[in-house]
């Protein structure tokens, strides 16, 4: 029965890919100052609620320390079970040097609830709410439990500048960053020992009516911090038969200013390793460049160590990750420690940015 469910869903999943093949990337993207430190409306914090079978939405953290430990988390509400509409789901994780600690969970509708036009989302035993720039996160799966709060740096911004829309805007995919840079505090509690945490994050809130795997092959993102200066970007490298065959999105920001939230930056990948538990490719080095109006930006990335390879379909059951990754998606993400050295020009003024960093490379 749960193969067959399986195979119900992806041939859904295959007539929703072959309908939509054209990409509108941010069509709304403006480099104007006031543009980028505007600020996003109350509508962007909170809730989104579609009928669509392929709407899914999610709150996403990230925070590091100064010894490279790091938080993850995402607490998400989607109708992508086939019985089960507007279900949440918690991942989170803490990894501690070498250990990792993660709690996974899945709920129905009554145990999930979240509100319209302002954070307070609820899922399980988790709690996410706060107004700008002040967002706390009391999250508890398994034995992994965190209470932090988020001190946004950087104004609240749509990932590069808008929506991103698909199939003559029937679908999109938007991606709302709470904080694309924060003062992150709080606890990490494993086990009931609890340790204190204290280092820089971001915290962002997505929401589509169409499925990442459906378009995507790559992607590639990234988490940068020293205190003063701030990068994120996300380069997704598209399916064949989806154009353009690049997406993405640069942003950089300094001393509580976004100086570009662009989508024409370019980053190539120039050293490679493979994963030995997966046998993927990854990048271990990148160079990344942007030139626009406010800013110049050029520099390394470099790839120390891969936290963790996560199998995205690994809560499934043997026969049904067999199918699944066989006619849909064999979809691994790479969580990655590693470390920026970027030069950056305004006007007159040359910036050095060296500082360690939080990524992840996805497989699909």
């Amino acid at each position: 029965m749960r193969i067959m469910l399986a195979l119900l869903m992806l041939i859904a999943l295959t007539v929703t890919s072959f309908a939509a093949n054209q990409i509108e990337v941010y069509p709304d993207n403006l480099q104007d100052m006031v543009f980028l430190n505007r600020g996003l409306p109350p509508s962007e914090y909170g809730l989104h609620p579609s009928t669509s079978s392929s709407y899914g939405e999610s709150w996403f953290i990230v925070a590091y320390d100064n010894q490279r430990n790091s938080v993850w988390a995402l607490v998400s509400v989607s109708n992508y079970h086939p019985f089960k509409k507007m279900a949440g789901t918690v991942d989170i994780c803490y990894y501690e040097g070498e250990k990792s600690y993660c709690g996974h969970g899945e709920y129905d509708k009554d145990s999930t609830s979240a509100e319209q036009n302002k954070l307070n989302v609820a899922v399980g035993n988790c709690r996410i709410y706060g107004k700008y720039p002040t967002f706390f996160y009391k999250l508890k799966e398994g034995n992994v439990e965190m209470d932090l709060k988020f001190e946004a740096k950087l104004p609240s911004s749509m990932t590069g500048g808008s929506k991103v829309f698909f199939n003559n805007r029937k679908q999109f995919w938007a991606d709302g960053v709470l904080a694309p840079y924060a003062d992150v505090s709080g606890t990490v509690t494993v086990d009931g020992k609890s340790r204190n945490f204290t280092g820089f994050g971001y915290a962002d809130h997505g929401y589509a009516t169409i499925k990442v795997p459906t378009f995507s092959k790559r992607w590639h993102i990234l988490r940068a911090f020293d205190g003063h200066n701030a990068i994120n970007y996300i380069q997704i490298v598209t399916k064949d038969d989806f154009q353009p065959r690049e997406v993405g999105h640069l942003l950089y920001g300094r001393d509580g200013k976004i100086f570009c939230n662009a989508p024409d930056f370019a980053l190539l990948p120039v050293k490679t390793a493979i994963e030995p538990k997966t046998g993927l490719t990854y990048a271990t080095e990148y160079e990344l460049s942007y030139k626009g109006p406010n800013v110049q930006i050029s520099g390394k990335i470099k790839v120390f160590r891969i936290i963790e390879a996560i199998d995205v379909f690994r809560i499934l059951s043997a026969p049904v990750r067999m199918v699944v990754k066989t006619l849909y998606s064999n979809a691994y993400q790479f969580r990655y420690v590693g470390e920026v050295d970027m030069e950056i020009k305004d006007g007159d003024q040359v910036y050095k940015f060296n500082a360690p960093c939080v990524g992840e490379q996805h497989f699909y």
